[in-house]
């Protein structure tokens, strides 16, 4: 006996175990697959925004040290300047000036202190004079401020 042919398509959908719902052949697996599908990016999304509020940080910002309040009394009575002398790659007279006197400005008055001084090459071991009357500090320049601060005086 010949297996009998499908007369149409709901004969065809019937005997694959699919069934027409207004014209639009469906089945329960891709219904399953559908509610699985948005379980599964909603409970994604919860996950990344859960991450997202526990994430520690990636680095830890350290503040610049900045210049400490001018002392009551300086030390330097008989002296009309202070001598620093270069400890660290990358001083610049800019940041002499912004550490010991507050203000970067500065920086001309104590290049023309030391005219014997270049101030594009300045070198480890240099000692510099800085005016007495300018000083807002005698603490001895940090390294961490000279490595925090990235920047140099724009002509």
């Amino acid at each position: 006996m010949a297996a009998k042919q499908p007369q149409g398509l709901r004969e065809s959908l019937d005997r694959t175990g699919m069934q027409m719902m207004k014209g639009v052949p469906c089945s329960s697996w891709v219904t399953v697959m559908v509610g699985l599908c948005s379980i599964a990016i909603l409970s994604a999304c919860a996950t990344t925004q859960e991450a997202q509020k526990t994430q520690a940080p990636v680095f830890e910002v350290k503040p610049v040290p900045q210049p400490p309040a001018k002392p009551k009394s300086m030390p330097l009575e008989n002296s009309p300047y202070l001598v620093h002398r270069v400890k660290w790659p990358n001083e610049t007279l800019y940041l002499i000036a912004k550490w010991y006197t507050g203000r970067t400005e500065n920086w001309k008055t104590i290049a023309e202190t030391n005219p014997e001084l270049d101030p594009r090459r300045i070198r480890l071991g240099t000692e510099i004079k800085i005016p007495a009357e300018l000083l807002q500090t005698i603490v001895p320049m940090p390294r961490e401020f000279v490595q925090g601060s990235g920047s140099k005086p724009t002509k």
